[in-house]
């Protein structure tokens, strides 16, 4: 079975007789930053449960946008968020270990009739060959599919069970530095990005759209502390580029 795939934040919720958690990838307790969902996954016709999901934003032409999501915890707008549900791990005591397509089936007789609408909303999946329903995602302009093994139990981390497919090749980049802002004082212009050639790291370009003014001071308060004097980023032919660098900690 194929599914889309969403450009949000990777959510586990749980429900313990009326106590709920979001839970991050790294275990972060997040139910004060998606305070409606929260709220929604306290609704559910159960006494425990734990669902796995995705949260996002969604734009003007209804596609999830990492950005939009991130603009909207910054503003506070709660109200946008919408949380994505593809998977039922735990119900009352039971589910887990059982098929995929059962725990899909489970996971929409929980959500009924608002399965559609709503901040919690089910996760249809596709049965057709993948390349046409990747096609299809492509033509939308979604970011991709995952397609999902029916009959897999559930694995946590990486696992055969499911493969991801982009609509677009895609390149990590380290950002490395930022220009100020000519329009604003203490805010930053647009960020320098670059990537490695081994432990050379090669100058990419830079990113001066795509976020707020409030965005763009937040991270000056950010980036500043953190200037160097030198350059970190050489282009092609080995020639410093000239811009304010920023060693930046670890993620």
């Amino acid at each position: 079975m194929h599914e889309i795939k969403f450009d949000g934040y990777r959510i586990q919720a749980r429900l313990d007789h009326g106590q709920v958690r979001l839970l991050t990838r790294k275990g972060l307790n997040w139910k004060d930053e998606f305070p409606n969902i929260a709220d929604a996954v306290g609704k559910l016709k159960a006494k425990t449960a734990l669902l796995d999901g995705e949260i996002v934003v969604e734009d003007e032409r209804g596609v999830s946008s990492f950005s939009d999501l991130q603009a909207a915890l910054k503003e506070g707008e709660c109200n946008r968020f919408i949380y994505y549900v593809f998977d039922l791990l735990h119900l009352n005591g039971r589910v887990t270990g059982s098929p995929l397509s059962e725990r899909k089936a489970e996971l929409r007789r929980l959500l009924g009739a608002g399965k559609g609408t709503g901040p919690i909303r089910y996760s249809e999946h596709f049965d057709k060959d993948g390349s046409v329903v990747l096609d299809q995602a492509c033509r939308m302009t979604l970011e991709g599919i995952v397609s999902k093994r029916a009959d897999a139990p559930y694995r946590s981390g990486r696992s055969d069970a499911f493969i991801k497919t982009k609509c677009s090749s895609s390149q990590e980049f380290v950002v490395g530095g930022y220009s100020p802002s000519t329009a604003m004082p203490k805010a930053i212009g647009a960020l320098v990005v670059g990537y490695y050639e081994g432990d050379r790291l090669i100058y990419a370009g830079r990113i001066g759209t795509g976020y707020t003014h409030a965005v763009a001071r937040d991270l000056w308060k950010q980036l500043h502390p953190l200037e160097i004097r030198r350059g970190v980023a050489t282009d092609r032919a080995g020639c410093p580029r000239g811009t304010r660098a920023a060693r930046l900690p670890q993620a």
